[in-house]
């Protein structure tokens, strides 16, 4: 366990946070802009950091940062009134948002433990174009060598809504998640709530139970952490990688 992401989040840290906030964003249920926490960072800091340091101490999040307000975005196909053609859209607490960058900004020194090498989704300084640099590499090395090379795509739908969450926190205690970071990430999903807003109308609150957080800054890495872990299950006693013959300096290795 890494001692140092357990301990309390520090101003700076926090301070660099809201300093970093996009504006022009849609609020959430407690109604408060960014654009109020942003230009008010020299009156609000102080507060908002013993507020962060008390939710660290108790392992607890206000319910105002577990809950979204859903908007639905059409798109652009399908019959109007099927809700199957409609995306829906969590509008979550900014204050909320804040607390979670400060975790996540911890949370991804381990994911970076915990990914394999060969993971590209979900992290920073990496995107399709390494992953289609290396099948391209693999397509015509393998045609040198006339060596056959299967590829399998799959298609993951409504992946983030999937995740057991139960298994993922589990995941996150065998990968050695301090116990704090982990109360806090707990917290942002228990307990649940979404409201729909539709045309200046909005639903009954409803319990939320599927998956990771929508529209959270937390859930791609918990997914990518979540998925990793499967692979390495489904893969773990496998043989890696396709054997190229490769020269370099006068000397055949395998790549």
């Amino acid at each position: 366990v890494e001692i140092e992401l357990d301990e309390k989040p520090t101003m700076e840290e926090l301070k660099k946070v809201i300093e970093s906030l996009s504006t022009g964003k849609a609020p959430g249920k407690d109604g408060i802009p960014p654009e109020v926490i942003k230009c008010g960072i020299n009156v609000l800091l102080e507060h908002l950091h013993d507020l962060l340091c008390q939710c660290w101490d108790e392992g607890a999040v206000p319910q105002d940062m577990r809950d979204a307000n859903i908007v639905t975005l059409y798109k652009n196909k399908g019959d109007r009134s099927d809700c199957n053609n409609y995306r829906g859209i969590s509008l979550l607490s900014v204050v909320g948002k804040v607390f979670a960058r400060v975790i996540l900004n911890r949370l991804q020194k381990l994911a970076d433990r915990v990914y394999p090498e060969s993971q590209c989704g979900f992290r920073a300084g990496r995107s399709t174009t390494d992953m289609v640099f290396s099948l391209r590499q693999l397509q015509e090395k393998c045609r040198e060598q006339h060596k056959p090379l299967l590829l399998a795509f799959i298609e993951l739908t409504k992946a983030f809504d999937l995740v057991n969450t139960d298994g993922l926190f589990k995941i996150l205690v065998k990968v050695d998640c301090p116990p704090k970071l982990l109360s806090m990430i707990q917290s942002f999903h228990d307990n649940m709530k979404g409201t729909v807003l539709y045309d200046g109308l909005s639903s009954d609150a409803f319990d939320i139970h599927s998956g990771v957080k929508q529209g959270c800054i937390l859930t791609p890495t918990l997914f990518g952490i979540f998925f990793a872990a499967l692979l390495k299950c489904a893969f773990g006693n496998s043989t890696e990688g396709v054997y190229l013959h490769t020269q370099s300096d006068g000397r055949l290795f395998n790549l």
